[in-house]
């Protein structure tokens, strides 16, 4: 894979309620960009980002999973999070480290509580976002529904800038309002189509559409405000450079149409991403808390030639590797050989080999820049939520804010005997995820578990077996145990106090 530098990078989160599709997303974009040779399916077990054996037997995924490619000169890193609320730590954790989020929505079923969920975790970091109407070659497909479900949860901002022309079975044209053409898709899934002009029956749709769009980008805008009531309309150069700058104010959402399964719209969805969202380089500086000094903050800029700041957003244990820590730079670059300061835990840290990451597919990363994303091995001290920068300048990146539990188990080792094995396997998991927690209380002699819930609970018991060879069993805690409210329902999560300015990393209260 080429180096790039910040401005030619764009980093995005796939989210959406479980079964929207943002793991068939994922490999209609990588087979579309030519990072993989086919596409594979969930029902297959043998997609790039579902590749755990418990995610192929579940059919859905359970940890987020990062895929690199590249389109038009610009790299993109994907972020493949699961949907359902008891993984949403994985989602957070995503989210934390990209610039921009596409929302995924199942044209049957529309705008669900776990897309909104997401939604609002996406507005607490002030994230750029487009919305991928997915599955519009389904039976019951309702894109007009799903459009209006979401301009009513989500306001105004989210506005149509392609529709399909033909949704249900057979499905295999849109129209795109940026470029007011028509692209018409070959079957076979090759993603590949034929740029035509708007039927003249969906003509009258695409021009009253492309003047909802157009006058929702200029009213963002008072000098292309102006232009366009002078002119009556704009060029497609002055309309794009419009609609970015009001994307990355959040001022305006693009609804897109596309259906994964069968690679429509996958080519234009990669269009819309590297013309119209965030690169690392559009992103205001990060501020960064400096340690031991009390109040004082630095700013953190997306350049190589700045000294090293990185965030260890997801934290994978691998047998016979090692931990693998997946990080964002921020600043600086990260290579071979490289010394680090790991300022949360104050340790040393010497980064050996660097990669670049498709699925559990790994290659020679050389040096990760500042911008980018990659994956290290064998960090001693260093796992999810910690900062690594250059002693020069300690810094330390405020720490993602995870939902409490809801519930918590008793655990015993049906062998006795495995109650070390235990322990240490319930320490790994919850280094890989900290919304998985446990707690060993001596007196009673109860080793207590919690999560998210029993789903996410039960994956951590499987987990233990598989992973680790240790069988348990679990049970109502002998103590009384006040069921928490977490803080992170959806309510509360939403409704958080937003950052000033884009404030991505600001403290959320």
């Amino acid at each position: 894979m080429n180096e790039y530098v910040a401005k030619d990078i764009r980093n995005v989160a796939l989210v959406g309620h479980g079964g929207s599709g943002k793991t068939t997303v994922t490999e209609a974009i990588l087979y579309t960009s030519s990072a993989t040779t086919r596409m594979g399916t969930v029902e297959a077990g043998n997609t790039v980002s579902d590749y755990a054996a418990e995610e192929h037997e579940r059919q859905y995924s359970l940890s987020a999973t990062l895929a690199q490619t590249e389109h038009n000169g610009t790299k993109i890193n994907i972020i493949d999070t699961p949907g359902y609320t008891d993984f949403i730590g994985e989602a957070i954790g995503s989210l934390r480290a990209v610039d921009n989020a596409v929302v995924v929505i199942n044209a049957q079923t529309g705008v669900e509580v776990g897309t909104e969920l997401l939604w609002g975790y996406a507005n607490d970091y002030g994230l750029p976002r487009l919305i991928a109407i997915n599955a519009c070659s389904r039976e019951h497909a309702n894109f007009d529904q799903a459009v209006d479900q979401a301009k009513d949860r989500f306001g105004t901002a989210a506005v149509v800038a392609q529709f399909p022309v033909n949704q249900g079975e057979g499905f295999n044209q849109i129209v795109d309002l940026l470029t007011m053409k028509a692209y018409t898709y070959e079957s076979g899934g090759k993603g590949t189509s034929q740029v035509q002009d708007i039927p003249a029956d969906s003509a009258d749709i695409a021009a009253a559409l492309r003047e909802e769009l157009v006058d929702t980008i200029v009213e963002t805008d008072e000098a292309l405000l102006e232009a366009y009531l002078e002119g009556g309309d704009l060029d497609e150069n002055t309309l794009i450079d419009g609609l970015r700058n009001a994307v990355l104010q959040g001022d305006v959402v693009p609804m897109l149409a596309m259906d994964a399964a069968h690679n429509v719209g996958t080519d234009r969805l990669l269009d819309w991403v590297s013309q119209v969202l965030a690169s690392p380089a559009d992103i205001d500086d990060i501020e960064a808390d400096v340690p031991d000094k009390d109040g004082e903050v630095v700013a953190i800029k997306a350049d190589d030639s700045e000294p090293l700041c990185a965030y260890a957003f997801k934290t994978v244990s691998e047998e016979h590797v090692g931990d693998l820590s997946f990080v964002r730079v921020y600043s600086g670059s990260l290579g071979h050989n490289t010394d680090a300061l790991n300022s949360r835990q104050s340790a040393q840290e010497r980064i050996g080999a660097s990669f670049f990451m498709v699925g559990k597919e790994r290659t020679d990363a050389g040096h990760i820049h500042a911008g980018d994303i990659g994956a290290l091995v064998k960090l001693k001290n260093t796992h999810t939520g910690d900062t690594l920068c250059d002693s020069s300048r300690p810094t330390l990146l405020r720490p993602v804010a995870w939902p409490t539990a809801s519930i918590q188990l008793a655990v015993t080792p049906k062998t006795k005997g495995d109650e070390d094995k235990l322990a240490s396997g319930l320490h790994r998991l919850h280094e890989e995820d900290p919304t998985f927690a446990h707690t060993v209380d001596g007196e009673l002699g109860q080793t207590l578990i919690s999560g998210q819930g029993e789903l996410h609970i039960g994956v951590k018991v499987k987990q233990l077996k598989d992973r680790f060879s240790v069988e348990v069993e679990t049970s109502e805690p002998r103590i009384p145990y006040r069921e928490t409210i977490r803080k992170g329902s959806e309510s509360h999560y939403r409704h958080k106090k937003q950052t000033g300015g884009r404030g991505q990393f600001g403290d959320v209260h």
